[in-house]
């Protein structure tokens, strides 16, 4: 084990202030545009020149580094693709790994049950919960051998496909049995579950 900050060549928070949004080929990255392990790129809003020139003063964003969200959807984490350029947007950190352990390992780790529930006793705020940059550094993160991370990553992604599967299966089943209940209804309005009395009154002229 080893505190984020330990295993961490550098980490920085994002800047104070909302991003001008404009026209740029570089983006800014912030609670909205992230999903677990993700970056939901159609939410990815642009930025000109030189406000992303002012939000990568401290550290200009690489691949590999890992977007932290600290704010709002706390605990959401990223690790940075080689495209496309980004900068920080609002509520998010940066954490850039050091050689002793992966992006991957670093992401999946911040999202981890040992470590959330290491920030949930921190988490400040009602209306919108937040993790105090200080809270963030020292946070104790799991670290097995670099040569054991990749397998564990290997298996957790095969677990959570064959979850992402049974959901979906689910899903269809579920779709599946609605139709089915409204094909018995609409056959029991119209009798055909049961044998009928044909001097029995319709259930439509009941109803009217």
């Amino acid at each position: 084990w080893g505190t984020s900050s330990e295993l961490s060549e550098q980490i920085v928070d994002c800047p104070h202030s909302t991003p001008r949004y404009g026209q740029g080929d570089s983006f800014a990255v912030d609670t909205t545009c992230m999903v677990p392990g993700a970056l939901v790129l159609d939410q990815l809003r642009r930025v000109e020149r030189e406000t992303y020139a002012h939000r990568t003063a401290r550290l200009v964003p690489r691949a590999g580094d890992v977007v932290f969200a600290r704010e709002g959807t706390v605990g959401t984490a990223v690790s940075l693709p080689a495209e496309p350029k980004v900068c920080l947007g609002q509520r998010v950190m940066l954490l850039r790994p050091s050689v002793t352990l992966g992006s991957r390992w670093l992401e999946l780790a911040l999202m981890s049950p040992p470590v959330v529930e290491q920030y949930q006793r921190r988490l400040v705020g009602t209306t919108v919960p937040h993790l105090n940059v200080s809270d963030v550094v020292r946070l104790a993160i799991p670290l097995p051998p670099l040569a054991e991370q990749q397998p564990i990553l290997d298996l957790v992604h095969k677990l959570a496909a064959n979850v992402d599967s049974a959901c979906d299966a689910r899903a269809e089943a579920a779709e599946g049995l609605d139709s089915l209940d409204a094909s018995i209804l609409a056959k029991a309005f119209r009798g055909e579950l049961v044998p009928q009395n044909p001097n029995d009154e319709p259930a439509s002229s009941m109803l009217e």
